[in-house]
């Protein structure tokens, strides 16, 4: 019990300057579930339409994000949360205008 009470909770926010500093070390942090090249794969797909879409796991979100966040074209990629902790994305430029 007396460990529950002594643990904190941080954010990276305030320890660093900007935004981009802040995924940077979180990215470095992930544990990759899902790793770089299979997210880089499915994002090809997804972006040259061979694939509709592609459901990620909660496991693999954080995975998946890190790589996500670092495409030039992220913003046209739309994840559509689902119960239980599952994302669906699509590729859809535009979808944010």
């Amino acid at each position: 019990m007396e460990r529950e009470k002594n643990h904190h909770h941080f954010s990276l926010a305030p320890m660093v300057k900007s935004r981009e500093k802040a995924d940077k070390i979180f990215t470095e942090k992930v544990v990759n579930a899902m790793e770089t090249k299979d997210a880089e794969m499915i994002l090809n797909q997804l972006r040259q339409g061979e694939i509709e879409a592609y459901r990620v796991t909660k496991a693999d979100f954080l995975s998946f994000r890190a790589v996500l966040t670092n495409q030039e074209d992220f913003l046209h990629f739309r994840g559509n949360a689902q119960h239980g902790g599952e994302t669906i994305y699509t590729y859809e430029p535009g979808w944010t205008k």
